[in-house]
């Protein structure tokens, strides 16, 4: 029963680790879009 609790853990450690870097990953995707978007209306 630990061995299943320690994989547990393991895999929710995991998926914070990757839900974070998507986060990540999509937040700076966002701001380079509006940054875009910002200097072509600029122009």
């Amino acid at each position: 029963m630990a061995g299943l609790l320690d994989a547990m853990q393991g895999f929710a450690v995991i998926g914070i680790v990757i839900a974070v870097g998507c986060y990540l990953l999509v937040y700076e995707f966002v701001l380079r879009g509006l940054d875009t978007l910002y200097l072509v209306s600029c122009w």
